[in-house]
């Protein structure tokens, strides 16, 4: 047979045990949050994705450029796809820039005035400049 103060200090420790949990337990419910929040929403817009594409392939257009010419038709040709693309989306592009030619054949300057996406959640501008040495 069980010694009863074997028993009574299993009895004891099955106790301490629960109430030791139960306390965890409850601290923790108390210092959770009542709700988290949602970001879902902004991680799923495809607008950040597709900006930050156009103007990435946007530097990219001007960087292969071979000659003065080939780029300023490689960004006319840019300029329009880009728009056909964003319009089929159900957006709204803006691309405005000027080429300096005062150093070509040798380099050139392409300065992206603006490009701005507009959709019906958001609205997004960048401008910058970019140098291309042939």
């Amino acid at each position: 047979m069980l010694n009863s103060s074997k028993f009574r200090k299993a009895q004891f420790f099955i106790i301490s045990a629960v109430v030791i949990i139960m306390f965890a337990f409850l601290i923790s419910r108390m210092t959770e949050p009542a709700s988290i929040p949602d970001t879902s929403s902004v991680a799923i817009m495809e607008e950040p994705f597709i900006f930050n594409n156009i103007v990435e392939k946007a530097r990219e257009t001007v960087e292969k450029a071979k000659s003065c010419e080939d780029l300023k038709f490689n960004l006319e040709e840019y300029k329009l796809f880009v728009e056909d693309f964003v319009q089929i989306k159900g957006y709204s592009l803006l691309l405005n820039y000027t080429i300096d030619y005062s150093n070509c054949p040798f380099m050139a300057s392409v300065n992206f005035n603006y490009i701005i996406l507009q959709s019906p959640k958001i609205t997004l501008t960048k401008s910058f400049t970019y140098d291309k040495l042939f």
